[in-house]
């Protein structure tokens, strides 16, 4: 069996004493181990019985309330603060804390935390508000012991802390520990950037004096743990450092913050959806036409082909690329020239659209798909005239079908299938597009697709890119301009390495944002080539962040 060793706890007891935390940093930890969560945003309803497990897996240490000068209720430690609190400090944190969260009474610390009575109990739900980790760890509002200064906590010394009294019987890594201690806590990327440091690995310098730093494979010895600790308290605050770190600028948390967010927009819309994926396959379900809307470069028509594909095979989807010269001549049907013996005849003839409807209904039993790309690049007015109306789904049906109008006394009649999807996309940042009307819009089921980081993490990885900081950098990036120019994750495709990020900003982002800001607004481009050229010249990610300007 594998346990942590007396010593390595000992040393982590020592350093995460200059983390720089406030006396409240403890209810914070109780809260999220509780289940209080950022992303996905999740209130988490707390009373004494569910916050004391929490605060014993997390401060308890065994066998302490037994030595002299300790009472019998004295079972927690905080090694983040050095100091000890009694079993009944759930009541403390439910009874005291939330319940001045609610009527506004404690501002101390927690300026986005929101507390109620739950329905028809005795908890508080908890849940953070939209303001929300900006500040946190900085300065005495966001739990620092000191204004000015940064909580930092040793990530390696809080695991040892936390695993204090595990065992197992294989010896585990760090990232299995960091994984499974984060997730329990329900820690965010953005969260633990902010409040740990930066460290992903054991001290291997300690293992000179153990082999297996910071494991061992003789049982902890508990009550020389409760001994070690019983003589840091007696040194009281002398037994804690304040933290050297200096409080994060605004500046460097936002960046902090945009490199981890899921979403450039979305995080505060609570009606927007997580599952781009199934809310179109569930749009479809029901109007059969989906309009896919948003800036360029955000993977509108990647999303209209996996759509397809859940639908159907490929061979049964097809795409028109729409554009200022497309008609119902070219779309539906049309009256061309034919040469004959006597000169020149006009006959009707059937367009591609019209055609897949015709194999469509011929075939009920197989699901077609037509994805109709940048669709306001056309006059869809135009595009479909009175056929307009046959994209709802209600008009599905051959007794709402329409004459075709260049066929013989109007026998064969137009309509479209009930197994025939309708996928279109849309770009509404464009000026030079076409209006695309509500009578249009209001037959799609519309769907936003938004700069979305997590796709873009997905896209770099992809092409090859394995430099986690870099990927860091363009996350935060891609949120930064997000204020200025709706820039699309796509925009950053062809960046491996640290050097492709000029070429990339030279060639497709800079001239996207300059076309859409014009020439009035150049301060703010020059904003943005601040940015980028700080983006170019950072060696890491930490670099890039850093308040060194």
């Amino acid at each position: 069996m594998y346990y942590i060793s007396n010593f390595a706890i000992e040393n982590a007891i020592g350093a995460l004493a200059s983390s720089g935390v406030s006396e409240y940093f403890k209810v914070y930890l109780a809260l999220k181990g509780s289940g209080l969560s950022f992303r996905p945003k999740k209130s988490v309803d707390i009373d004494t019985h569910t916050a004391t497990p929490v605060l014993k897996c997390l401060f308890e240490v065994k066998g302490l309330n037994n030595l002299p000068t300790f009472s019998s209720k004295d079972i927690f430690y905080n090694p983040l603060f050095n100091e000890k609190f009694k079993e009944d400090a759930a009541r403390s944190i439910v009874q005291t804390h939330c319940k001045a969260f609610a009527s506004g009474s404690r501002v101390i610390a927690y300026p986005w935390i929101n507390s109620e009575q739950a329905p028809g109990s005795q908890s508080w739900r908890v849940s953070f508000t939209n303001k929300y980790p900006v500040g946190l760890g900085s300065g005495k509002s966001g739990m620092s012991e000191k204004d000015g200064t940064q909580v930092q906590i040793k990530t390696a010394e809080f695991l040892i802390w936390y695993f204090r009294y595990y065992q197992w019987q294989y010896q585990p890594s760090f990232d299995d520990l960091f994984n499974k201690c984060m997730t329990e806590l329900n820690f965010h990327p953005s969260e633990i950037a902010l409040i740990f440091d930066a460290q992903r690995e054991f001290n291997t310098s300690y293992l000179q004096e153990e082999n297996l730093y910071p494991f061992s494979q003789k049982a902890l010895d508990e009550e020389r743990l409760a001994n070690f600790i019983a003589g840091k308290l007696q040194l009281g605050p002398r037994g804690r450092i304040q933290s050297p770190i200096k409080q994060f600028s605004i500046r460097r948390m936002s960046l902090v913050i945009n490199a981890f967010s899921d979403n450039s927009s979305n995080s505060e819309q609570w009606w927007v959806t997580d599952d781009i994926v199934n809310e179109g396959l569930d749009i479809l379900q029901q109007n059969r036409s989906l309009l896919l809307v948003g800036p360029p470069g955000t993977g509108k028509t990647k999303l209209a082909f996996d759509l397809a594909e859940e639908i159907t095979s490929k061979p049964k989807i097809h795409i028109f690329q729409f554009h200022a010269g497309y008609d119902y001549d070219i779309f539906i049907e049309a009256l061309i020239p034919k040469p004959t013996t006597n000169g020149v005849e006009f006959q009707g003839v059937k367009r591609r659209f019209a055609e897949i409807c015709e194999i469509a209904a011929k075939d009920s039993t197989n699901n077609y798909v037509v994805i109709l790309d940048e669709i306001n690049r056309a006059n869809i007015s135009r595009v479909f005239g009175e056929a307009l109306l046959l994209i709802e789904n209600t008009y599905r049906n051959e007794n709402f079908g329409i004459n075709f109008t260049h066929f013989a006394e109007g026998k064969e009649k137009f309509w479209i299938p009930p197994n025939l999807y309708v996928i279109a996309t849309m770009n509404d940042v464009d000026r030079s597009t076409h209006e695309v009307d509500f009578a249009v819009r209001r037959r799609f089921g519309e769907l936003r697709v938004e700069p979305n980081s997590t796709q873009l993490t997905e896209l770099l990885q992809q092409q090859g890119c394995k430099d986690q900081g870099l990927i860091l950098i363009a996350c935060s990036l891609l949120q930064a301009v997000q204020s200025t120019y709706p820039l699309g994750h796509a925009y950053f495709k062809g960046l491996v390495h640290k050097e492709d990020l000029v070429k990339i900003y030279r060639r497709a982002i800079r001239p996207a944002i300059q076309n859409y800001l014009g020439e009035f607004r150049n301060d703010e481009l020059v904003e943005i080539d601040k940015l980028f050229k700080k983006a170019s010249e950072s060696a890491s990610f930490e670099d890039f962040i850093a308040d060194n300007d």
